[in-house]
């Protein structure tokens, strides 16, 4: 075989090299900038695109959101105001010291000799989760909300059954709302309980818990 059957039978010859090569060299750093150019920067600017998209998209429910605020701001302010008649309902807008007052004048003015007027508890609203108040023990007062605080006094006193009668039903009508509770009623110096073989003129001795609430401000008594 001669040399030039064997150049010919070669698959890379000088020639051939000459432009392989220099395709090749090209092709790789065609395929270098695409990968560190070009898609970079296309896929910036797909995300560019879709931020833009998005921005047009809020742009254009930002009207319906406005709306939606107002209607969710008039419905809360509604609520607010409803709820703060309703504390209103509960509490008066009489302070506790005026109302302790009250509560001895109108004694005072019925005949009743207060033996003692003292606080036994105060009582803040704590919300219950949904669970909770089903399976919750406790008894829940449906007056003491949130906003709102009860206060408890021990209350003793003297007095005849008629003018006793007088003093609780004027209580009953006071702006705040009062409750009574473990009312014990019995004849002075006689241990047994009244009824209705004894004369109203009899005085009494009366022992009762009053119930009042008040609106639960920081450093401030106030009913």
């Amino acid at each position: 075989m001669t040399s030039s059957n064997l150049n010919q039978n070669r698959v890379i010859t000088p020639e051939r090299a000459s432009v392989i090569l220099p395709t090749i060299i090209s092709s790789l750093f065609a395929l270098i900038i695409i990968f560190v150019f070009v898609i970079p920067k296309y896929v910036k600017s797909n995300k560019v695109n879709s931020e833009l998209k998005e921005f047009l998209r809020k742009k254009e429910e930002l009207p319906k959101l406005k709306l939606q605020y107002k209607i969710i701001s008039e419905k809360l302010k509604k609520l607010n105001d409803r709820k703060e008649k309703i504390i209103y309902l509960v509490t008066g807008k009489t302070n506790l010291e005026t109302l302790l007052e009250r509560i001895e004048y109108i004694g005072n003015k019925n005949n009743i000799e207060i033996l003692s007027l003292s606080p036994k508890s105060i009582t803040s609203y704590v919300p219950l989760k949904k669970d909770a108040e089903e399976t919750s023990p406790l008894i829940i007062d449906p007056l003491l909300a949130e906003g709102v605080k009860k206060y408890t006094f021990k209350l003793d006193f003297e007095s005849n059954f008629n003018d006793t009668l007088s003093f609780l039903r004027e209580l009953e009508f006071q702006e705040s709302v009062i409750l009574f509770r473990d009312l014990k009623l019995k004849l002075k110096d006689n241990e047994e309980n009244i009824s209705s073989e004894y004369s109203r003129k009899y005085l009494l001795e009366v022992s009762m818990e009053i119930i009042v609430y008040g609106k639960n401000i920081n450093n401030k008594k106030q009913i």
